[in-house]
């Protein structure tokens, strides 16, 4: 789809087939009017999945725990498992919390304060389904309790980029996104009084259509 992004331009639209694309779309190019718009759309009968994540493998037996190791370079020049949630009107309930996420077949796990914390049970047998990230100079480490189930048989992701379909640039205006799935980025929090990142968004451009 990034490919496509490069080279559309006003009328253009870009028809997209089923499947995952595990990438952070950003156009280049903005449309001119409601009459001269850039489109990007499933195709017909088509589900497209645009993923803020990459799957994570070698998962090995950590005590109770599992644990996996990540080179750096996965993440580029933004690491979302050192990058804190903060900003106006949010509150972390006495936790820091990472933009950062993982996901076991889909379905997000809670993150942990530390290690130690494992140890206490959850009283919500969902909220058991935890992990933890210590970050390194060159690789991240992640720690888990995936409830009993065998990572390595699963789908395991982690987010690693803070956006699936957000320009880079301000004023790329007249866009339509339309049909698509888009999950799993890693924004940072969006106070209602500054910059409004988002999995998916115009990065202070006008006349977007997102269905």
């Amino acid at each position: 789809i990034s490919q496509a992004a490069e080279i559309a331009l006003p009328g253009d639209t870009v028809s997209i087939g089923s499947g995952t694309y595990r990438e952070w779309v950003s156009p280049r190019y903005s449309g001119i009017d409601n009459n001269q718009r850039i489109t990007y759309c499933a195709a017909p009968d088509a589900q497209p999945v645009i993923t803020g994540a990459e799957i994570i493998t070698g998962w090995a037996p950590f005590g109770a725990l599992w644990r996996a190791e990540v080179d750096n370079a996965l993440f580029g020049g933004y690491n979302p498992y050192e990058d804190e949630i903060f900003g106006d009107w949010y509150d972390g309930l006495g936790q820091v919390h990472h933009t950062g996420e993982v996901f076991l077949d889909g379905n997000a796990l809670y993150e942990a304060a530390s290690l130690e914390a494992f140890q206490v049970r959850a009283s919500d047998p969902e909220k058991s389904l935890r992990w933890y990230a210590e970050v390194g100079a060159a690789s991240t480490v992640f720690y888990a309790d995936f409830g009993g189930q065998d990572p390595n048989s699963a789908c395991v992701e982690i987010s690693v980029r803070p956006f699936c379909f957000f320009p880079q640039q301000t004023g790329i205006n007249y866009i339509t996104v339309r049909g698509l799935t888009i999950c799993q980025a890693a924004p940072q929090w969006a106070p209602p009084t500054a910059f409004q990142p988002g999995a998916i968004g115009p990065h202070w451009s006008k006349g977007w259509v997102i269905e």
